[in-house]
């Protein structure tokens, strides 16, 4: 299993970027939700998507422990899967030790570090040059090996 990751802070666009991927893989790569499901608004949310042979599973949120178990339980119930896409708290998170005893051994694992935006009248510009450009990076990162999409 491959993971990618989008580690930081609370409010630093975590769950906004995973669910644009999310939105991207369903209405460009054609992936199907078999399981869970995605939000039309901004929500926390867990789904396995699939497509031919290829289950990715996405959780947006691990900030604590039922989420963590939450997750834990999703996973062993839609297990196997190829790829993982997951939020996950920056270095001083206690939890992010917790999360990866959870997931395991990974055959790849990438981390998008994500930082909070504050620029004072320009603020929602600022924040919605971040969320965009951390989209594209996702894309590609997604596009390329070894995840392939």
């Amino acid at each position: 299993m491959k993971g990618l990751f989008f580690g930081g802070a609370r409010n630093t666009g975590k769950t906004e970027s995973i669910y644009r991927l999310t939105k991207y893989l369903e209405e460009t790569k054609a992936y199907s939700v078999i399981a869970g499901r995605t939000y039309i608004t901004l929500h926390e949310f867990q789904c396995i998507l699939k497509k031919d042979h290829k289950k990715i599973l996405i959780h947006s949120y691990s900030d604590d422990i039922r989420s963590i178990n939450n997750f834990a339980k999703f996973y062993k119930e839609n297990a196997p899967v190829d790829i993982l896409i997951i939020a996950i708290r920056d270095e001083s998170d206690n939890l992010r030790n917790q999360l990866f005893k959870t997931i395991g051994v990974l055959d790849f694992k990438l981390e998008i570090p994500l930082g909070k935006v504050k620029r004072g009248e320009s603020r929602e510009l600022s924040i919605e040059w971040y969320l965009n450009e951390i989209e594209q990076i996702s894309k590609h990162i997604i596009e390329s090996k070894p995840f392939n999409v």
